[in-house]
């Protein structure tokens, strides 16, 4: 495929990216059409596979400390100092050893183990 600026495409270049812009249409239809089936024809098997799963809240305070602005910069500002950092909330995913089947045990630990070259104590 050569293309230069101004000149008109050739009949086969035209084609091939009619064709390249159909093939990528049909993707995007796929994927949309799998998050559907997911999300909207599955969703309620998918909500109580997630609401199975096990959930801690952790309260982790803050390294960072709280920082304010600085009211007597500028005339107009706000008399009572505001908050420049604000608290987001994290999450920790964790597995629980004791939901996995005694037979899948050993090969995910020894899999494990070689992934993340660890050794065994």
């Amino acid at each position: 495929m050569n293309i230069k600026p101004g000149k008109p495409l050739k009949s086969k270049d035209r084609k091939l990216l009619v064709a390249l812009g159909l093939f990528l249409f049909a993707l995007f239809s796929l994927l949309i059409a799998q998050f559907y089936r997911i999300q909207i024809i599955e969703g309620d098997k998918w909500i109580k596979e997630a609401n199975r799963q096990h959930i801690l809240v952790v309260n982790e305070p803050f390294k960072r400390g709280t920082f304010y602005s600085n009211t007597s910069i500028k005339k107009g500002n706000p008399e009572t100092p505001q908050k420049f950092t604000s608290d987001i909330q994290k999450f920790h995913l964790y597995i629980d050893p004791e939901s996995i089947p005694v037979k899948h045990r050993a090969p995910m630990a020894k899999f494990l183990l070689n992934v993340l070259d660890l050794t065994a104590m």
